[in-house]
């Protein structure tokens, strides 16, 4: 167990700030991501719901090819830290407004900037290992990013649970 643990040290030690991106990308945007149902029923409403997840199946499709393009006009950082900027963006856009379409653009726009950020520098993060350390690598990238999607999934149910759900997001 020992010679397992100190395998991943140098990994560590060598992508750390890599891992930290991971970790604050998606202790931001996990736990609203999966309150994405809660926030429906309760700011637009339930009858939307299928149209939004038709939506989002579409972008599973549409948005990677959109991003390519962007990555190569641009620079695959830069539309990963957009995204960041977006997400952003559409969360506290919802926290300011009632108005449904407003929000069910914003709610759209949050589960986009994960595929955006996963398409752009999330690829360009994992090609910058070399290859005989991606697997030690991707193991640790996913202790970051699971770990930071459990712990704000939590933190935002807590929130949610001491006061209520618009409390909680900022309502």
């Amino acid at each position: 167990m020992k010679k397992l643990f100190s395998s991943f040290k140098p990994i560590f030690r060598n992508y750390f700030l890599i891992l930290l991106v991971y970790f604050f990308f998606y202790i931001s945007s996990g736990g609203m991501e999966n309150n994405i149902p809660f926030l429906f029923e309760k700011r637009i409403g339930n009858s939307l719901y299928g149209i939004f997840l038709s939506l989002l199946s579409i972008m599973d499709v549409v948005l990677p090819l959109l991003i390519v393009y962007f990555s190569k006009k641009f620079t695959p950082l830069a539309v990963g830290g957009l995204s960041l900027l977006l997400g952003a963006g559409a969360a506290v856009g919802i926290s300011l407004t009632e108005n449904k379409a407003v929000i069910f653009a914003g709610l759209f726009l949050i589960y986009c900037v994960r595929i955006m950020f996963n398409y752009s520098a999330g690829n360009s993060f994992n090609l910058a290992v070399p290859s005989e350390e991606r697997t030690g690598y991707f193991a640790l990238r996913d202790i970051f990013l699971y770990g930071a999607i459990a712990i704000s999934t939590w933190l935002s149910g807590w929130l949610i649970g001491k006061w209520n759900m618009e409390a909680a997001y900022g309502f």
